[in-house]
């Protein structure tokens, strides 16, 4: 192994998840804020899925597209960029996972962070959490998400090696697992949370970074 492939959100820093609550509660308060805020996500994620070379659009407009479709759902007006504004702020200044830094001091070979975002707020991010990489690209600069292959082609050409000679590090089965494999790369699922595994396919499975077998990134 030549080269990590890293996602970020979930994965070196923490997710978004209780932010995103919080806004799904004050957006319909009457109703149950986990479930608003998986129906918002699952909105989000068919946004970020039709989006992509001609059509693509910023993840923050699809955040706020999703939120005002779920709230019409619910047969509520809401003003969806202010309701959205602390998730932004915190994909702008998230907070580092506990083990991240010993685990990034430890990899052998170069890094590409690889990640479904807007570029001005993970540049943001990577300054407040003082985390650096060899390479950083993101959604908006190859104008497609994850699990599409673009994020991924693009991370092994900025590394020069070819998918045999890299591993990608990830959170989302669906996002990170399923996009690494359809284009040669290995993937470790990075399973904080103690999720059935969807289906067969991951190379490895861990709990945490520091989990992660050393056999797997050399």
């Amino acid at each position: 192994m030549r080269a990590v492939l890293l996602d970020f959100y979930g994965t070196l820093v923490e997710d978004d998840w209780n932010v995103v609550c919080d806004a799904a509660e004050t957006a319909v308060p009457f109703a149950d804020p986990a479930t608003v805020a998986s129906e918002w996500m699952d909105a989000f994620y068919q946004e970020l899925d039709a989006s992509h070379g001609v059509r693509f659009a910023s993840q923050r407009a699809a955040q706020i597209g999703a939120l005002e479709e779920i709230a019409a759902s619910y047969d509520v007006r809401v003003n969806a960029k202010r309701l959205c504004d602390p998730v932004f702020a915190y994909w702008r200044s998230p907070r580092v996972c506990e083990e991240t830094r010993s685990f990034l001091a430890t990899l052998p070979a170069p890094t590409c962070v690889v990640s479904n975002v807007d570029r001005d707020d993970l540049l943001a991010a990577l300054r407040a959490t003082r985390l650096s990489f060899d390479h950083v690209l993101t959604s908006e600069d190859v104008r497609a998400y994850k699990p599409r292959p673009d994020l991924f082609v693009a991370g092994l050409a900025a590394l020069g090696v070819s998918s045999d000679d890299a591993v990608h590090v990830g959170d989302s089965w669906r996002n990170d697992v399923c996009g690494a494999l359809g284009v040669g790369v290995r993937a470790i699922w990075l399973n904080r949370r103690g999720l059935r595994r969807p289906s067969e396919g991951c190379a490895c499975e861990a709990p945490s970074l520091d989990a992660i077998p050393t056999a797997m990134l050399r």
